[in-house]
């Protein structure tokens, strides 16, 4: 079976705004399989957090994306998409609340279906360009890969040092009232 998970790439310094935003509050539990709904990896420069759109116990996919898209207007993220059985891969960089620009690859288009909006910085362009160069960078879909692990030095299917930990649903606490008010 292969790789479905949507990853997000934040600064260190946004990452209680995204939790927030996803309810979601940190664990000791790891996750060494990235196999639960959620989970995060920090470092001292950003984090990593994984999210297995499969999983019906954290939110719908469509309410995941509505959480983007609110996240989206407070911090700057990237957000990475893997389908591995559908042939699907794409990467998109968020800013100010919209998508600044993305790289895709669609398999159900056409096998070498690659897409880069012309906002996309040099170093996507030239990983585009040499994809069929390079044999590290051997098909349209590696593309996106390749440019996700160029920016956070991750690769979904090699985490390498990353440690995940997972996330558990923040529970909302109720306000509580001063001691002296008995009603």
């Amino acid at each position: 079976m292969g790789f479905n998970a949507t990853i997000l790439s934040l600064s260190r310094g946004d990452v209680d705004v995204a939790l927030g935003l996803l309810q979601a509050e940190r664990t000791a539990r790891a996750d060494e399989v990235n196999e639960s709904p959620l989970s995060l990896a920090e470092d001292g420069q950003g984090a990593l957090i994984w999210y297995n759109p499969d999983s019906a116990l954290w939110v719908g996919y469509r309410e995941f994306d509505q959480v983007l898209g609110e996240m989206s207007k407070q911090v700057d993220l990237d957000v990475f998409d893997v389908h591995e059985n559908a042939g699907y891969c794409t990467l998109r960089h968020y800013a100010g609340g919209s998508v600044s620009w993305m790289v895709s690859h669609n398999s159900e288009t056409a096998p070498d279906n690659l897409q880069v909006s012309s906002e996309a910085p040099y170093f996507v362009k030239e990983i585009a360009a040499k994809r069929d160069l390079d044999a590290g960078v051997s098909s349209a879909f590696e593309v996106p890969v390749a440019v996700f692990a160029q920016l956070t030095g991750f690769r979904y299917d090699n985490k390498g040092e990353a440690a995940f930990y997972e996330l558990d649903r923040a529970v909302a606490r109720p306000a509580s009232k001063p001691w002296w008010k008995f009603w």
